[in-house]
């Protein structure tokens, strides 16, 4: 699945996206539309998220968790903890306790647009079709 992320960050097609969607990045904003994007693409997983102490709780941060590992647009991780750590390294957080979360927090104010989410799905989609056929065209042919 990270193969994917790597693909749509070089494609024009994920930033119109974005913009359209008025977020600023993935990371910034269109985290919870990635992960919502990610999990229907996976047809698999459970949201994941980054809370702090700050207003008696608020999520920082979304990821889907498949099988174990937490996605999100930077990387996965297999921990909650380095999930956590890499975010306070790549967000330059440190006036504030973080700790890990699942499932969707309705009084979040991260952006959870439907459009950009089905869009970006599809763009995702797109991906995983054309990395199975490059896989497919990898191995022999099982009548050769």
């Amino acid at each position: 699945m990270l193969h994917i992320s790597d693909h749509l960050m070089e494609d024009d097609r994920f930033w119109q996206i974005i913009d359209q969607a008025g977020l600023v990045s993935p990371m910034t904003g269109g985290c919870l539309v990635f992960a919502k994007a990610l999990m229907i693409s996976a047809d698999d997983g459970l949201l994941t998220r980054i809370v702090s102490n700050v207003n008696g709780g608020q999520t920082e941060h979304y990821g889907l968790m498949v099988d174990g590992t937490i996605y999100d647009a930077n990387s996965s991780y297999r921990k909650p903890e380095e999930w956590i750590s890499a975010f306070l390294e790549m967000e330059s957080v440190s006036d504030r306790l973080l700790t890990f979360a699942t499932g969707h927090d309705a009084d979040s104010e991260i952006p959870d647009n439907a459009a950009a989410i089905k869009e970006m799905a599809r763009l995702m989609d797109a991906y995983v079709h054309n990395e199975q056929r490059e896989r497919d065209d990898d191995q022999p042919s099982p009548t050769a």
